[in-house]
Formats: C-alpha cells, sequence, structure tokens
C-alpha cells in the first residue's frame, strides 16, 4: 500500500493564501465591471474612429502573369520546365522592381518618392507554388495603383527577354484595382485591437491600485495581514449620527 504524502501546515497556508488572493481579485473586477466596460468600449470607439479619420487609406492593384522558361511556345512542355518557370519568379521579382524597371515609371508618373520607400509598396510573389507571379502595387490613389501595375506590365516581357534569352512572360489576368474597397488599413482588427488593450489597461490600472491600497477594509483584513484577532468595533461618528 502506498503512502500517500501528507500536506505541511505552510503548503496548506500557502495555497489557501493564492484561492483567497484569487477570489479577492475576481471581486475586484467585479466591483469595477463597469469601468473596465466602459473603457474598453471608449477604447474601441477610440480605435475606430482613428482609423477612419487618422489613417490614409491604402488601395491594391493586382496583375498577374505567367512564367515560361523559353520563347518558343509551339514545343510540348516538360516537368523540369514546370519546375524552373517557378524558380524564374524569384529571379523575375528581382528584375521587376530593379531601379531600371521602376526608376522610368515613377518618372512619367510624376512620383518623386524616393526609390527604396516606393518598391515597398511594390509585392511580385508566385501563387501557390505556381509559374503564375502576382505583381501587386498599394498606394492612397487606386488610379496610381493601377497606373503603376499597368506599367510595370507593359514593361515586363522587353525587359525578360533582354535580360533571361530564354524567358517570357505573358499577361493571365489584365491590371485591376477595387476603388471601392481599401486593403488597409482593416478598421475591424484595429478596433478589436483597441479594445483589448482597453480592457488590459483597464484591468491592469485596477490591479495596481488595489495592491497599492494598504488601507483595512474590514475585520478579515485585519486577521489575515496582521494576524490579529477583532476584540471589537469602534464605530464613527458618521455611523453614528445614521443610527441616531
Amino acid at each position: 500500500m502506498q503512502n500517500t504524502p501528507m500536506e505541511t501546515p505552510m503548503e496548506t497556508s500557502m495555497q489557501e493564501g493564492i484561492r483567497f488572493d484569487l477570489i479577492e481579485l475576481t471581486q475586484i473586477l467585479l466591483q469595477h465591471w463597469i469601468w473596465i466596460a466602459a473603457t474598453t468600449v471608449l477604447c474601441a470607439a477610440a480605435g475606430l474612429l482613428f482609423t477612419i479619420f487618422g489613417m490614409t487609406p491604402q488601395y491594391q492593384a493586382e496583375a498577374t502573369m505567367i512564367v515560361n522558361n523559353r520563347q518558343d511556345q509551339t514545343v510540348s512542355i516538360t516537368n523540369d520546365q514546370l519546375v524552373s518557370a517557378q524558380k524564374l519568379v524569384d529571379t523575375y521579382s528581382i528584375i521587376i522592381t530593379n531601379r531600371g524597371v521602376i526608376e522610368p515609371i515613377m518618372k512619367n508618373l510624376n512620383i518623386e518618392e524616393d526609390y527604396e520607400d516606393f518598391i515597398e509598396n511594390i509585392s511580385v510573389k508566385a501563387l501557390n507554388n505556381t509559374q503564375v507571379m502576382s505583381i501587386k502595387v498599394k498606394n492612397p490613389d487606386p488610379q496610381v495603383a493601377l497606373e503603376i501595375v499597368t506599367q510595370i506590365v507593359e514593361r515586363v516581357p522587353e525587359v525578360i527577354t533582354s535580360t533571361i534569352e530564354a524567358g517570357s512572360v505573358n499577361i493571365v489576368s489584365a491590371p485591376y484595382v477595387n476603388a471601392e474597397r481599401p486593403v488597409s488599413p482593416s478598421k475591424v482588427k484595429n478596433t478589436i485591437f483597441a479594445a483589448g488593450a482597453g480592457f488590459v489597461l483597464s484591468v491592469a490600472a485596477i490591479f495596481l491600485i488595489a495592491l497599492l491600497d494598504n488601507t483595512f477594509k474590514s475585520e478579515e483584513d485585519i486577521e489575515k495581514q496582521l494576524g490579529l484577532v477583532t476584540i471589537g468595533i469602534i464605530p464613527t461618528t458618521e455611523s453614528c449620527r445614521k443610527k441616531g
């Protein structure tokens, strides 16, 4: 028969202290739930208003092109050629965002932005590990974003064939932009984030105030903190007046 280890009085006391602390913290939160709810709602509203009025919406134009690793399209494409074409997407991405391609487009559109900052809003990636690549451009003006993608698509075939002799690209879907729906900022995400921040801050503030409060609220507090037994309670003048 296996003997179960007995808990020491100190361990029992620590467990009871933890249990009472959790209960006390829960009671503190319940007592201030209105302030927590109000802070959460106010922060959520502030996040939504800031997203609407304080942040510049970004619109995204997009086009897709298919990558080929040879110019002669009359010959059937083998699996090795398909894999090679998929790998070429990364190479084409570097070529497309090169200064020689982007700076003339910036000049044509009278964009005076720095080149390094400008290409941060240009994305060239393979779609689902296929030989189809997606070209995306973000800009506060949807028409400018569309024009940038359009000019990139127009210049890419010539640049690719002159740079990689055995490579070519063809348009799969023409440049398109949804001028009615910006891709960022997200109202829902920012509102949820602001609400979460408000909830955490309000709870943290309530806990901090409770921890800094070293006054005794009841006889139980005296017995718990000082280990003294309460013999009697002396009423305040106000409580005597109320009873009188």
